[in-house]
C-alpha cells in the first residue's frame, strides 16, 4: 500500500478533513470503521460476525506499514 500524503479538503458546510495514512494510533478507529462498513455493506465477502482483527494486531498492522514505506 502505498503512503498517503496528508491533505486537507473543505466540505460544502465549512467543514474540514484531512486525509493521509492510517498511523498505529488510528487501530481503533479504524477496526471501528471497518466493522460499520461490514455491517451496511451485506454484499461483501466478509461479515462483521467474522471480523476479529484485534486493537493490537491492527496496530501492528500500522506499524509494519509504514516502516515498509519508509525504507
Amino acid at each position: 500500500m502505498e503512503k498517503i500524503q496528508p491533505n486537507v479538503y473543505n466540505m460544502l458546510n465549512g467543514e474540514k478533513f484531512e486525509v493521509r495514512t492510517a498511523l498505529p494510533k488510528d487501530a481503533d478507529q479504524s477496526i471501528h470503521f471497518t466493522k460499520n462498513i461490514l455491517v451496511e455493506a451485506p454484499y461483501l465477502l466478509t461479515s462483521s460476525a467474522e471480523f476479529r482483527i484485534t486493537t493490537e494486531k491492527q496496530n501492528s498492522s500500522c506499524r509494519k506499514s509504514i516502516k515498509t514505506k519508509e525504507g
